[in-house]
């Protein structure tokens, strides 16, 4: 969800659904690989 929004340029909801990721990563888990790179990604711009 967050990439979407991110092309839609939505920043706000993007780094909204990415931090949601984040915290459903951690709790499965999961490699949060990804998402982190994402963040970074959308706090960069």
């Amino acid at each position: 969800m967050a990439r979407l929004y991110q092309k839609i340029k939505d920043k706000k909801l993007a780094l909204q659904y990415a931090k949601d990721a984040k915290e459903i990563s951690k709790e499965m888990n999961w490699n949060p690989k990804e998402v982190d790179a994402l963040l970074k990604e959308l706090n960069a711009k």
